[in-house]
């Protein structure tokens, strides 16, 4: 880019003049330092922008005579988003080509050609040159001037269709301000997963809400695992599909079916079969930290995939309602591949605790954006960690008085927080005290609501059954 800085003839420029410059992707403050006394009105100043900078370096400009002039080309604030931000240039929505084409060059421009660009633009921002680096994400494509996205999309934008497109493209990312009003009626109106528990229902204003994290806790045997194969079922009695994602290979697909079918026959709803349940349940198989981050940033493909389905469904003349949208996503448990990747390592040492505490933050933050973005609900299975100590420093082994694992990194990580716990430890009763059957009280469970953004701490009691967990009120 070439700029001229005009002035009058015998007129110098100092070292302390300032002139506002504007280039494309910025407006920056030069400081000029050539030398006083230069015949002539014009001097050109040539600008140069590297693209390893990426804006964020001031860039030393060589100035007619010699001199440098030091240029910060960074882009207006309105137009950054944050750096960890994970969504694909390949997953923009359809209607923003749609938008760009219905402008006054293509008013009537159809959903194929608009499909046919975004194909044709993704596959341009991926080729890298030698000083281009491929661009793959929403972020990187908006932190690019309208005349480099000009250069990389040549043929297939004008410059005003690139200075479109970014401010289309910002529009909707975005972050925009909220009233309380608007979000409270985006709470009323989103999905929410019945627990089949009344009491818990009732207390959650109609079951596990959407747009966020819940956690389930509790001691081995207890029933975690059933209450999410349980939330798995009423998801799609509800409607709604699921992704269960498995990280400590434990899931039993019998149960899941045996709890489908009961729960289907009980709801009497004959469109909603058990195998039908069982199809819209998607199962994913992780080990390591890394692995389940990777999963996590792949999900935004399925999900977007599963609901298209499942609206070309919904749409059709048959009513076949076989794909159901992606209502719920379950990870039992949370805590397995932190444990083996940083627990083990010793997490005492100052590097280790820092990138536990990293990667816990890094799966809350995704999982999180997965929940706002497609109005889902995220229930985490989380195991214990540990015991409180009383005062006299003994562990306390009875009640609600052993903590989550992960610590406090994960513990503010979550809106909704649900322990369950035995009345009365098995592990620790004799043969004889175990009842075989029967709502009697060692063999019954306890269901707590101890965090919650609508409710108070709420109790009830439960039971597990061929239906999953039932509460012990509803059965007597």
């Amino acid at each position: 880019a070439f700029v001229f800085c005009h002035g009058a003839a015998g007129i110098g420029w100092k070292h302390s003049d300032i002139t506002k410059i504007w280039v494309e992707g910025g407006e920056g403050e030069a400081t000029c330092s050539i030398d006083e006394g230069i015949d002539g009105a014009v001097a050109a100043l040539v600008l140069r922008r590297s693209s390893n900078t990426a804006g964020q370096v001031p860039i030393p400009v060589p100035v007619h005579g010699g001199a440098t002039m030091p240029l910060p080309l960074d882009r207006p604030q309105h137009f950054t988003m944050p750096e960890e931000d994970c969504r694909l240039v390949s997953d923009l929505p359809m209607h923003i080509f749609e938008r760009l084409l219905a402008s006054k060059r293509r008013p009537h421009a159809s959903a194929v050609e608009a499909s046919a660009l975004h194909k044709q633009l993704t596959s341009k921002l991926k080729n890298s040159s030698y000083n281009d680096a491929p661009i793959t994400t929403v972020p990187e494509l908006l932190k690019l001037p309208a005349v480099t996205l000009l250069r990389r999309a040549d043929p297939l934008l004008t410059h005003g269709d690139a200075k479109r497109l970014l401010s289309i493209i910002h529009d909707e990312y975005a972050i925009q301000p909220s009233t309380a009003l608007s979000m409270l009626r985006r709470f009323n109106n989103s999905h929410k997963i019945p627990t089949g528990l009344t009491s818990l229902d009732r207390a959650l204003q109609g079951g596990i809400p959407a747009g966020s994290i819940t956690e389930v806790f509790g001691r081995a045997g207890v029933g975690k695992t059933h209450m999410t194969q349980q939330l798995c079922t009423l998801a799609a009695i509800a409607g709604g599909g699921s992704i269960f994602i498995d990280t400590e290979n434990k899931l039993s697909l019998p149960r899941l079916q045996e709890i489908a079918i009961e729960r289907s026959a009980s709801h009497q709803h004959p469109q909603t079969s058990a195998s039908l349940i069982m199809e819209n349940v998607s199962i994913h198989q992780v080990q390591s930290t890394k692995e389940l981050l990777d999963r996590i940033d792949e999900l935004r493909a399925e999900i977007n995939h599963r609901n298209s389905l499942a609206e070309s469904f919904q749409s059709s003349e048959s009513g076949n309602i076989e794909g159901l949208p992606v209502r719920l996503i379950v990870i039992d448990s949370i805590a397995a591949p932190i444990r083996r990747d940083y627990d083990m390592m010793g997490a005492k040492s100052g590097s280790v605790a820092a990138q536990r505490a990293s990667a816990i933050f890094q799966i809350a933050r995704r999982l999180k954006q997965l929940a706002y973005d497609h109005g889902i609900a995220v229930v985490a299975i989380n195991q214990v960690g540990g015991f409180a100590r009383s005062q006299g420093g003994k562990d306390v082994g009875e009640g609600s008085e052993f903590t989550a694992s992960l610590g406090t990194a994960w513990q503010y990580c979550v809106s909704t927080r649900i322990v369950l716990e035995h009345n009365e430890d098995p592990h620790q009763l004799r043969d004889h005290e175990c009842p075989q059957q029967g709502n009697v009280s060692p063999a019954a469970r306890m269901a707590t609501l101890s965090k919650s953004l609508v409710s108070s701490r709420t109790s009830l009691s439960f039971q597990l059954t061929k239906m999953g967990l039932c509460e012990l009120s509803e059965q007597q």
